[in-house]
């Protein structure tokens, strides 16, 4: 269910200036717990909400929970703008002041500019397209939360596949990706790419081990454990809007019938 709070409890240092929650999937983590102890330590909270458009933790929105929640609308989420863009929330007016000066290249006027900032502007053109998307981002969020449930009662019997968190009283998930732990990964998207299903990997290289952070930082296999595991045994199932219920029994039958069910 996403971050551990006590293992957060435990490796927050000194240097620690913000808990980073991720709501991995579009299934929103812990959040009270999480800004309960930010605000225990006097930090920051900073939603990954990449994932989570219009999931709900406790009646909220993720990416409203926070300090400032981050969103992407790169074309695979579940809202997009029609290429690469972004949005950044915040109640924080004096924030939100120096986050809008710092995507349009740090400026204060026009020719004046007191940081270094970034050219992170979108653009008018691909902001329409996502406000058209966002009319139907609820509908859209809905018929996931349909599919997923289906998935969940046609896997119910497959003892090898762990399927994802479900909702609950505190917990109403979006799921971008409908990823499900499983036994022999590779051979199980192996077989349903073989039968015309296409499936993903999210994500095969755990942070700590991309070449960047391990040149940089020395981390090595084992150092994160939970984070290898997963991504030797996490499948993405197929999960979009327009998905119909006769494909989705199909997915669920050739996963079945890869472990002999």
């Amino acid at each position: 269910n996403n971050i551990d709070v006590q293992k957060l409890r435990a490796n927050l240092t000194s240097r620690t200036g913000a808990l980073l929650p991720v709501h991995l999937f579009g299934h929103p983590c812990k959040m009270d717990e999480i800004n309960d102890l930010a605000r225990e330590k006097g930090i920051k909270v900073i939603e990954d909400a990449c994932q989570a458009h219009g999931a709900t933790y406790r009646g909220k929105k993720a990416g409203a929970i926070g300090d400032i929640g981050c969103f992407s609308f790169y074309p695979t989420k579940n809202m997009t703008v029609g290429g690469d863009g972004g949005m950044i929330t915040t109640d924080d007016a004096d924030l939100a002041k120096e986050i809008a000066k710092l995507r349009d290249c740090g400026r204060v006027s026009r020719y004046v500019h007191d940081v270094i900032g970034f050219t992170s502007r979108l653009n008018t053109g691909n902001a329409a397209f996502g406000l058209v998307q966002l009319k139907y981002l609820d509908s859209w969020n809905e018929r996931r939360r349909a599919i997923a449930g289906r998935y969940d009662f046609l896997l119910k019997d497959v003892e090898e596949v762990v399927r994802p968190p479900r909702p609950d009283k505190d917990v109403s998930p979006v799921y971008h990706l409908y990823a499900i732990k499983c036994k022999d990964r590779d051979g199980l998207a192996k077989h349903l790419n073989d039968n015309g299903i296409e499936c993903g990997v999210h994500y095969p290289v755990p942070i700590h081990l991309q070449p960047v952070y391990v040149k940089r930082y020395g981390y090595r296999p084992g150092d994160h454990p939970v984070s290898e595991a997963l991504s030797e045994s996490l499948l993405s199932l197929p999960i979009f809007p327009s998905l119909k219920d006769e494909q989705v029994r199909k997915v669920a039958e050739t996963v079945a019938s890869f472990y002999g069910r």
